[in-house]
Formats: structure tokens, C-alpha cells, sequence
């Protein structure tokens, strides 16, 4: 039956391993669409990328189509259904003197073949095949685009640590323009994206792989922590009055220790640095529609793994107090008992000792013979 005793000695295990699930969270979040893809660091809103709008709301998407009189109140699916109904029983008529689109963006009409029906135009972003966002986590960049429905949805993720190309919000945006349309050859530059610009968008990839790495140093010491901390919460200072006990609370203390200080030094890296870069390219973005949001999802998900292992931290710190402790009183008891062990010896004792002027009575005395009476 676990007692209070045994779950306190235990805590540290505990703890260890529940901040090693979390901190393994926080890397792998963003690894691949699907997985915790709303715990991004920070999230590079590119929708509105060379035509300043800014970033458009969660889309209401409606498709180009000309008014007949009639109009489609519903949004959603039956709101798509009905525009595209609409637009192909006015493609019988004539093609009117103006067309109309909501919120300002049309997409091209790629099933009018008819050569009474002029291209619709587009936006850059979505001409050029520019994503509507870039959400960056630990180790991976992410592209996505808007839903109709409002939400987001993560289409493609780039590792950090890649071989192949550089993971960078700039070198994404110009892989993009490669597979626009073509006989348009359009720069970064052209977009609105200034070198300023792209160097605070570059400065995050560099920023991020610093929290990466700072993260699995830490993680690698709260695996040790965990691996150590097992058999030494069984030691007792009294069951292995050895060094065995006092090296395994130095050791669970350094490891501890140490997963602690690169947690934290992660974890204010990735918060401090995504603020300020959130804010810098605000600045630098304002004119070209690019607006940058810091998250708080993977700040909280890393900090909660800090708060779990400051309890085995904690407890090592108690344990090594109290280990030397008892060291000090038992080298404090065995200095006691070796002074008056040194006293006892060197008490004075009786009798001659060479050298000495404090002699015997009869020190230097012949012993007297017996009287043996006169002689006959």
C-alpha cells in the first residue's frame, strides 16, 4: 500500500517523466499537418501579399459570377452551391456591362471556356500560389490557406534541419512564384517584400532552430533525470550509508538541474524572440500586407513542462541539504570523539619518565637492606 513516504519519494520520477511527455509534445508539435498544428510559435499572415489589403478575415468565399437578380444569402457549402449555380445560368446571357465579387479577391474561372467570358482577376497570392499563412513551430515551417468555413487548414510542412532546401518564409514565397502563371516573372521586391522585411523573415528560421536546439539539450537531460531518479529514490542514507547514496542525489541533482536551465533558457528564447520578431514585422510589413502573430499555445504547452520539473529539482536540492547536513554533524561527532580520545592519553601517570624534573620520593635513593643481626 503507497503511503505518504513512498508517493513523496516517488515524486520526482513522477514529475521527471510528466515533463519529458511535455517537452516532447513541444518539439514534435507542427511535425506534419495534423499534429498540434495550433501550437505554433508564431504564425507569418501573407494573404493579403501584394495588393495591401492586409490580412483578410477568415474568408467568406464566394466564386466571380454575373448577377441575374438573384442572390445567395446562405454561407458555407450551400452559399458555394448556390454561386455556382447562379454562374452557370447566367453564362447563357450576355455578358454584362460590369461583374462584381466579394471582398475585393476573385479567383480565375477555369471551367468558362466560352470566349464571350472574360478572365476574372486574380489576386497575387492566389495568381502565384502564395499561401494565406506560415506557421512556424520548434523544428518545422508550415504553409497553409484559409477554409471556407473560417478556419485554417495546414497543407505542407518544411523541417528546419533539412538537407534539401532551406526552410524560410522568403524561399517559400519564391518557390511559389515559380509555379504562378506563366510569362509573369514577379519578384520578391515586386510583392512588397523589402530586404529589411526579408531579413526579419529569414531571422526566424535562425531564431527557431535556437529554440530547437536549446530544447532537445533540455529534453536530453530530463530523460536522464527520469532514468536516474529510479533507482536512487530507493536509497536511503541510512540503507547505504556509502558514497552509492551520495552519488546518486549529486547526480539526479545535476541532471535536474541542468534540464531544468535549458527548459527555461528555451522556453524564454522562444517567447522573448517571437514577440519581438511579432512586432518587427508588423513594422517592416505594414505596407505589403504581411502581419505576424506570436502564439501562446506552445509557450504555455513548454512552460507547463518547466512548472513539472521544478518538482524534481526541488526534491533533489531538499535531499542534497539534508545529506550534507548529516555530514557535517557526523564530522562534527567524530571530531568530538577524537578531542576526547586525545584527552584520556595524555593524562599525566605516575612514576619516572626520562627528561622529567617532577621525580619520585625515593628517586635516586638506594632501597634499604634487611638488618641480618650481628655476625658470630
Amino acid at each position: 500500500m503507497l503511503t505518504g513516504a513512498h508517493f513523496f519519494r516517488l515524486m520526482p520520477v513522477v514529475f521527471a517523466v510528466l515533463a519529458l511527455i511535455l517537452a516532447v509534445l513541444a518539439l514534435s508539435a507542427g511535425n506534419k499537418p495534423g499534429v498540434l498544428d495550433t501550437y505554433d510559435i508564431i504564425t507569418i499572415y501573407t494573404s493579403g501579399l501584394g495588393n495591401n489589403t492586409g490580412v483578410r478575415a477568415p474568408p467568406n468565399y464566394a466564386f466571380p459570377s454575373r448577377t441575374t437578380g438573384t442572390e445567395c444569402d446562405n454561407e458555407g457549402l450551400l452559399g458555394s452551391l448556390c454561386d455556382s449555380m447562379t454562374s452557370a445560368a447566367s453564362s447563357a446571357l450576355p455578358p454584362p456591362a460590369t461583374s462584381t465579387s466579394h471582398a475585393g479577391d476573385t479567383i480565375d474561372n477555369e471551367n468558362d471556356n466560352d470566349n464571350d467570358v472574360p478572365d476574372m482577376p486574380t489576386s497575387p497570392t492566389q495568381k502565384h500560389h502564395i499561401r494565406d499563412f506560415y506557421s512556424m513551430y520548434a523544428m518545422t515551417v508550415c504553409e497553409g490557406d484559409f477554409t471556407p468555413e473560417g478556419g485554417r487548414t495546414i497543407l505542407q510542412c518544411h523541417p528546419f534541419f533539412s538537407d534539401y532546401e532551406p526552410s524560410t518564409i522568403p524561399y517559400l514565397i519564391a518557390a511559389a512564384l515559380n509555379l504562378g502563371v506563366s510569362g509573369q516573372n514577379l519578384s520578391l521586391s515586386a510583392l512588397g517584400l523589402t530586404y529589411p522585411l526579408e531579413s526579419a523573415l529569414d531571422g526566424l528560421s535562425t531564431l527557431l532552430k535556437a529554440v530547437a536546439i536549446i530544447f532537445c539539450i533540455g529534453l536530453s537531460f530530463a530523460g536522464l533525470a527520469f532514468l536516474s531518479s529510479i533507482p536512487t529514490v530507493s536509497l536511503t542514507s541510512s540503507a547505504r550509508p556509502g558514497l552509492s547514496y551520495e552519488w546518486g542525489v549529486w547526480v539526479n541533482l545535476v541532471f535536474a538541474s541542468s534540464a531544468l536551465f535549458f527548459l527555461v533558457l528555451g522556453g524564454l528564447v522562444a517567447a522573448i524572440g517571437a514577440k519581438d520578431a511579432e512586432a518587427k514585422v508588423n513594422g517592416l510589413g505594414a505596407d505589403a500586407g504581411v502581419v505576424a502573430v506570436a502564439g501562446t499555445s506552445w509557450v504555455t504547452l513548454a512552460w507547463a513542462g518547466i512548472a513539472l520539473m521544478v518538482v524534481p529539482f526541488s526534491y533533489w536540492v531538499g535531499r542534497a541539504v539534508r545529506l550534507r547536513k548529516k555530514q557535517k554533524a557526523e564530522k562534527a561527532e567524530k571530531k568530538g570523539d577524537e578531542e576526547e580520545g586525545g584527552e584520556k592519553q595524555e593524562a599525566p601517570s605516575r612514576g619516572y619518565h626520562p627528561g622529567s624534573r617532577h621525580q619520585s620520593p625515593h628517586m635516586g635513593r638506594s632501597s634499604p637492606e634487611p638488618y641480618e643481626g650481628p655476625s658470630p
